[in-house]
This record gives structure tokens, sequence and C-alpha cells, in this order.
């Protein structure tokens, strides 16, 4: 066996179903302006900018390397998700795409249809169930999988898809640790043309796509590019914003902080005891679901973001970095 070294001409070469090139895209830049169109004009070029990194990350199958899932998010329909859906489709040979919910990542005979795909797209998301978060950061982070087609063997692989959803709901979780908010980049789809009234195009994406797919590749290209510089995807108010909404909704412990509590002063303290029980008598007031008390001090201290310790002090259980600004009787509380 002969062993020749490694040439330049021996790199990975990506086949896509269009040669990338420079050319105008006006439909497409259109659309873009159309779907991202905002008061705020930073918001509207930060998210194309988003997007573009994005696009250009899942034709080069490198979006799996930054073990994020991208959620396309609109509240109301008709915003041009299925458009944007049907045109990353389109830059992506389709043996290489499938379309897998992640609400079934946790069982053995879906999980396989994702071995070496390079696409994974679910159009509606649902609105009530949990998703099974560790199954699904146990995909989005490279983690070893085992899954089987039936009738045949146990296969173990590891997931090289990206993964975009589009859903009109944030996803229902149980799972409020850092681990699974920071797999999330969320696209906001503001423009819905049920609320405008505008008529829809039904074969917009089709006309973009034969007239314009060569232009957009390039496009994208640019973007992966500009991710490779970074060492991060571009920023996005947007993103931040609605993923600080999301955090919020259905994490009562998160709520409780944010309308009784004061952070990120690292002289705040509150007993454990002291905390825990103004927390429980304030899901009493809302019927909200309560935390134990394991469940709330991992919170606090997992949540990097609040920026609260743990001490034991004399045999008293402390945060430190929080401090309650409601529940004056018993909740105000100091360490003396």
């Amino acid at each position: 066996v002969v062993c020749e070294p490694l040439r330049p001409e021996h790199r990975q070469r990506v086949m896509l179903p269009v040669s990338p090139r420079q050319m105008p895209m006006p439909l497409f830049q259109q659309f873009l302006d159309d779907t991202f169109a905002s008061e705020d004009p930073q918001e509207h070029d930060q998210q194309i900018a988003l997007l573009q990194e994005i696009i250009g990350s899942i034709i080069l199958g490198r979006m799996y390397k930054y073990q994020k899932a991208i959620l396309f998010y609109d509240e109301i329909g008709r915003s041009g998700k299925g458009v944007m859906v049907k045109i990353i489709k389109s830059l992506v040979p389709s043996n290489f795409t499938v379309s897998l919910n992640p609400f079934k990542w946790d069982q053995e005979y879906y999980l396989a249809a994702l071995a070496g795909k390079k696409l994974n797209v679910v159009g509606e998301l649902s609105e009530s169930r949990a998703i099974p978060a560790h199954n699904f950061k146990s995909v989005i982070g490279e983690d070893d999988l085992s899954g089987r087609n039936p009738a045949e063997k146990v296969m173990n692989f590891r997931n090289e898809a990206a993964h975009v959803f589009s859903s009109n709901y944030l996803i229902s979780t149980n799972d409020f640790t850092e681990a699974f908010y920071r797999r999330w980049i969320i696209l906001h789809f503001p423009n819905s043309l049920y609320r405008s009234e505008k008529s829809l195009d039904e074969n917009l994406a089709e006309n973009i796509i034969e007239g314009e797919l060569p232009g957009i590749a390039q496009w994208a290209l640019d973007g992966a590019i500009r991710r490779l510089d970074q060492t991060n995807f571009s920023p996005s108010i947007v993103h931040d914003r609605i993923m600080a909404k999301w955090r919020k909704e259905g994490n009562s412990l998160m709520m409780f902080i944010e309308d009784c509590c004061a952070v990120g002063n690292p002289e705040y303290s509150v007993l454990r005891p002291v905390f825990n029980k103004a927390y429980v008598d304030w899901c009493k007031t809302g019927n909200a679901k309560t935390y134990t008390k394991t469940e709330i001090k991992d919170y606090l201290i997992n949540t990097l973001s609040l920026g609260v310790t743990f001490h034991e002090i004399a045999k008293k259980q402390i945060f430190r970095g929080i401090k309650i600004v409601k529940f004056e009787k018993e909740s105000m509380e100091s360490l003396d």
C-alpha cells in the first residue's frame, strides 16, 4: 500500500444542488425586507445577517458543529416561515434531508432517521407537550446516539444534521437550565399577512428558487465565511428579547425572581429558608407550580446570568447575589 501525503486537492468538497455565483436577487431581497421589516432598522439588519450565517452554515454542513437548533417563530402565521424553509431545503440535496419532530427523539426507531442526514426541518411543533429536553440536548450536543430501524441491529452514531423548527408557539419545556436555552437561535417573523391583510403569493418560493437560487447560495456562503471568522453568530436583539420571554413563560421561579427580587449585586443576600418560603407563598397567590428546595437551589446557582452563589456560614444556608424586595415581613430577614 502506497500512502501519499495529504495535499490541498484532497480537501473535503460539498455537493450543492446549485452552483453559487454573484447575481441580482430582487425577489429574495424584497422577501427579506418584507419579512423582517421593523420600526427599528437594527432589528431588520441583525435578523437578516443572522439568517445569512445560519443558511450558509447549513449548506456547508457545519451547523451541527455549533450545537444550536434554529427556531423560526411567529405568533399568528403566514409570516414567511414556509417560504424560507422551502428556500433552505432547495439548497441541500433531498437525500440528505429529513423531517423528524424533536418530540420523537426519545424513541430509537425515530431517532435512527437522523443518521447520515444534514438537515432536519419540522413544520409545526406541539403547543402544550413538553419537549424531551434530555434527548434534545443529547442530539444537539453531539453526544453518542443509539437508534435502529425495524428488524435491524442497533446502530451508534452522532447527529450531523442542522435542525430548523417552525412554530407559532414558544416550545413547552420542563428544563429551565442554561444547557437547554443556550442550544437555540431564534428568528422572529413579525409581519403576518393576516395582520396586514395583504394577499398571499402562493408561487413566491418557487419563483425565488427558480430565478435566484445561485445568488442565494453565494449570499449564504458569504455568511458562513463571516461565521467562521467570528467566535459566535452575529448578535440579535430580537433573539435576546424573545429568549428572555421564553425563559420566563412557564417558569414560576424566574417569574418570582423578576417580580419580587433584585439580583446583580454580590452584596445582596438572603437566607435559603426565607427565600424558599417567600417563593412558595408567591406561587400560592397565583396557583403556580412550585419547585422543590433542591430544584430552587440548583436553578439559582446554575443560571449563570443571575450571578447567585450558595454558602453555608455558621450552620446557616445563604444565597448571595440576590435579595427579596417584596413579601416584606418574612422575606426581608437579613443576615446579622
